[in-house]
């Protein structure tokens, strides 16, 4: 509940209101100071390794200032059980993430690190929220995966990509189908 905002179900009190965030399985008023303060602590942290932020409904700025946070602090070694340490260190020939509860900062994240991963061949972010959504709903926010898309255009290594199941809208597919378009052999699962 960092940004104010919390999954129905989260809470045994929910009511059936019909504003856009009650219909849209959300609870509260979306606020992005905590994640904020979250990411201008990451910037200076000298000593913190380890960062789970998953489930809170992050997106738009607040998501954008949290994986620049920590894209830029190196002594962050995992971000929403995302192995940062290894990722930097280019150490990874697939990275597994399949049903992790990674959303939109995290997308950001790893889309941020594909430039420098040579290794990588292969990705899995399945059954994650990329796109701030899933099946209880949420807001849609195609930032992360338009990232990932970005990446893959620069990244030469890659030769597959799992992205099934992230509630990807025509666009956001466009895109990552077109990122991929010239690269032969590739394998894409959406």
């Amino acid at each position: 509940r960092l940004c104010g905002a919390w999954d129905k179900d989260e809470d045994s009190d929910s009511d059936d209101s019909d504003d856009d965030d009650a219909r849209a399985g959300k609870k509260g008023t979306y606020d992005a100071t905590g994640i904020n303060a979250i990411a201008d602590a990451l910037r200076v942290s000298a000593s913190l390794t380890s960062c789970d932020v998953r489930r809170n409904s992050i997106s738009g700025e607040g998501a954008s200032q949290l994986a620049a946070a920590v894209l830029a602090n190196t002594k962050i070694e995992k971000f929403n059980e995302i192995p940062i340490k290894e990722m930097r260190a280019d150490l990874l020939t697939k990275l597994e993430l399949p049903d992790e509860g990674i959303g939109v900062e995290g997308g950001l994240v790893v889309a941020g690190l594909m430039p420098v991963m040579a290794s990588l061949t292969e990705l899995n972010l399945s059954n994650n929220k990329l796109c701030g959504v899933d099946y209880r709903g949420g807001t849609y926010d195609a930032t992360g995966i338009n990232a990932v898309a970005d990446a893959l255009r620069v990244n030469t290594s890659l030769t597959k990509l799992d992205v099934r199941y992230n509630i990807l809208d025509d666009e956001a597919k466009a895109a990552i189908k077109e990122a991929v378009s010239s690269k032969e052999g590739f394998e894409l699962l959406i």
